[in-house]
């Protein structure tokens, strides 16, 4: 989960509704708010935490937002932030990189097998068949499929893990891949080079 300018809206709307600082602890169990967003708050300067020792009892941590905060940069919107490729879209590039053979041509077979592996609840061939040719036109499997054939050659190193589209285009520029030639921005016209 990343940090988006809903959730800072949100906890500053639950604060100013109970003048202004509420306890951590009934910012948690009240309203759902987790401890790494009030942290995020904290560091973008929205809100301060203050330590209250009472004379009986343990302490509690306040959190209060903070009179000043012009300096303070909002977080991006939740539709400005990348969302990540999912777990089934990389199986689905790994599979359909790594079942090719070098230097053979396309093999749509081996695509449908690709399929049915990184989703075994397809059921029908013809099904698998339109998913796959579907998921191929992906731009997100697309990139991630260029990964892992860059990964494949040794152009980048397979310990470097991107989690979105956006990251391996820029992995690939930065490790001076050719499969870079390919990303959106760019205007080329990809071919199914895989090797």
């Amino acid at each position: 989960m990343q940090y988006s300018r809903e959730r800072l809206e949100r906890l500053l709307r639950i604060l100013a509704a109970r003048n202004n600082e509420l306890p951590r602890r009934e910012l948690s169990r009240i309203y759902s708010i987790l401890e790494w967003e009030i942290n995020e708050a904290q560091k973008a300067g929205f809100v301060e935490l203050i330590e209250r020792k009472p004379p009986i009892g343990r302490p509690s941590i306040v959190v209060k937002i903070l009179s000043k905060t012009t300096a303070a940069k909002l977080p991006p919107l939740r539709s400005e932030i990348e969302k990540p490729i999912s777990n089934r879209h990389w199986l689905f590039a790994m599979f359909t990189a790594y079942k090719t053979v070098k230097g053979g041509g396309m093999s749509l077979p081996g695509y449908i097998e690709a399929y049915r592996e990184a989703y075994p609840q397809a059921k029908s061939r013809n099904g698998a068949y339109a998913s796959c040719s579907r998921l191929l036109r992906n731009p997100r499997v697309f990139a991630a499929r260029q990964w892992y054939y860059a990964v494949a050659n040794g152009e980048v190193p397979s310990e470097a893990q991107p989690k979105t589209e956006s990251e391996i285009w820029q992995y690939l520029k930065d490790f001076g891949s050719w499969r870079f030639q390919f990303s959106p921005q760019s205007g080329h016209r990809y071919q199914e080079n895989r090797w």
